[in-house]
């Protein structure tokens, strides 16, 4: 269901040394596991799981960027 979000991201990260993308798949892993026991919209979290680091990058290249924000 969230293929097309997954090969986004995974391009994406794809230079990313710090957060490869295996530390993405980590996450949306647990979101899935506590998502479905606490009732949680998993079509809300699972995506935003995928995008939570996807503007590390920007963060390598200039210290002053919030990646937090800039990946929501």
């Amino acid at each position: 269901m969230f293929k097309d979000i997954e090969n986004f991201v995974r391009e994406r990260m794809i230079n990313d040394t710090l957060y490869d993308f295996e530390h993405v798949l980590r996450v949306v892993r647990m979101c899935e596991f506590i998502g479905t026991k606490e009732g949680a919209n998993l079509d809300v979290l699972i995506p935003a799981a995928y995008f939570h680091d996807i503007s590390r990058s920007l963060k390598i290249r200039d210290p002053s960027i919030d990646h937090a924000k800039e990946s929501a």
